[in-house]
């Protein structure tokens, strides 16, 4: 199934990670990174009733894009390079 056919994007925008998630647990968090340098952890129980528009997970700057998407719990040391 196509992406667009899960949620509506707009022709500027594009999906560039898909993480798959079995449980939102309370320690669970999504880590995303951009080009920019730009980091951001958000608990991963914010994404668990999205409305059928979607979600912003990141304001991004101009010109700046998401280069990863992970999860990560309480517990994980991270390391960008």
């Amino acid at each position: 199934m196509a992406v667009i056919n899960l949620f509506p994007i707009t022709e500027s925008e594009r999906v560039t990670a898909m993480v798959s998630v079995t449980d939102f647990k309370p320690n669970a968090y999504l880590l995303m990174a951009t080009c920019g340098g730009e980091i951001k952890k958000t608990p991963l129980v914010n994404f668990a009733s999205v409305r059928s528009s979607g979600l912003i997970a990141m304001d991004l700057e101009e010109g700046d894009e998401l280069v990863a998407a992970r999860l990560a719990t309480d517990q994980d040391d991270v390391i960008l390079v």
